[in-house]
């Protein structure tokens, strides 16, 4: 499967550097649902500074048994930016992100 920009909430299950969304953005909730234990998951602008930065022990280990819960993080107001990029998302994760504004967003 590849990531889907055209809806809200944006499913991302690939990372890459380049912008995966060019225009504003207006991010209200990331979903992170993680597999396995040092999974990563990180979310940057345009600019190339970090958003969102998450791994499983931030959330605790395996033995404290939140696998496979999924992690979220909602932002009110919502978190403002322009260009997003996901260059870091563990493999076999999957990644939401819910926005604020018009659908789709823009993406060259």
């Amino acid at each position: 499967m590849a990531n889907d920009i055209a809806g809200n909430p944006l499913h991302i299950l690939d990372a890459a550097a380049a912008n995966i969304i060019t225009g504003l953005i207006r991010i209200t909730k990331i979903s992170w649902e993680p597999v396995a234990v040092d999974d990563t998951a990180e979310i940057k602008d345009g600019q190339g500074r970090t958003l969102y930065h998450k791994t499983l022990h931030d959330l605790g280990t395996a033995t404290n048994a939140i696998m496979p819960e999924i992690a979220d993080s909602d932002f009110v107001p919502p978190l403002v930016a322009y260009g997003l990029s996901v260059p870091t998302l563990t493999s076999g994760n999957h990644l939401m992100i819910y926005y604020d504004g018009p659908s789709p967003l823009k993406t060259t």
